[in-house]
């Protein structure tokens, strides 16, 4: 696609063999009307202009994404080498907290998890450029390429939705990171915020299924004391009546 913003040598050379041609044939005011140097009248199109801006911006970003990981590496590796430092236990935990603190005053975590969101945007651009270029070219091969920047932005922008839904969604992205830092969530949509109320009528259905096995395990668990009282009376009188007549059975030889 970059050789579209430059002009194109073999045309200088076409323009002084016509005129070398026009020249052998003894044409001379035919070879004066051809410019030898055709580069001078030459631009690029508008067209050429801004799909090239796309695919230098695309280009540009992931480099930004590729130096901001870098930067994002070295940052987490100065917090782990001087996270307990020296010092007492009180010192250290000190230092610890006020790096704790410093990691949400200055939105660590928004800036680290941008730097994956310039790579996707590149990602984007990069297929729109390509899109773009080709269908000035092949209509059909555009359809494809194009085909298939639908589908990922559709896929993309599901799992960012789904993500925002619910935190326990496991199709987390960077994006939906940020969104939720800035307040973009489920508890604050109401048209996101369905899966809460469906465990809320859910539970209220619930809710009495569980009073009632809870009240029949306590029925039952009465019942079972109130069984086992009469064994053990029922085992007392079989007892005491065992003792009561040993005796009588011992005397009665004697009478």
């Amino acid at each position: 696609m970059g050789t579209s913003l430059v002009h194109d040598p073999s045309d200088t050379t076409n323009a002084l063999l016509t005129q070398l041609v026009q020249i052998g044939l003894g044409n001379h005011s035919a070879a004066g009307t051809i410019p030898a140097a055709p580069a001078t009248t030459w631009s690029p199109s508008s067209t050429d202009i801004w799909i090239q801006g796309i695919a230098y911006a695309s280009l540009s970003m992931s480099l930004l994404a590729a130096f901001g990981a870098a930067l994002g590496k070295q940052w987490l590796g100065y917090y782990k080498a001087s996270r307990y430092g020296h010092g007492s236990l009180e010192d250290r935990g000190r230092r610890r907290q006020m790096k704790m603190d410093g990691l949400n005053v200055w939105y660590f975590d928004a800036v680290v998890q941008s730097f994956p969101m310039l790579l996707q945007f590149s990602l984007l651009l990069f297929g729109i450029s390509i899109s773009a270029d080709m269908w000035y070219k092949q209509h059909s091969i555009a359809f494809v390429i194009i085909g298939t920047v639908v589908f990922g932005i559709l896929f993309y922008f599901l799992a960012v939705l789904a993500s925002l839904s619910s935190t326990a969604c496991p199709y987390q992205t960077p994006s939906s990171a940020v969104l939720r830092l800035c307040g973009v969530d489920s508890t604050s949509d109401d048209a996101l915020s369905t899966p809460t109320h469906i465990n809320l009528h859910c539970s209220e259905i619930l809710q009495p299924a569980f009073r009632w096995t809870v009240r029949r395990a306590q029925y039952t668990q009465r019942r079972v004391r109130g069984y086992g009282r009469i064994c053990a009376h029922a085992i007392r009188s079989a007892l005491h009546s065992e003792g009561t007549v040993h005796p009588v059975v011992a005397a009665k030889p004697d009478g």
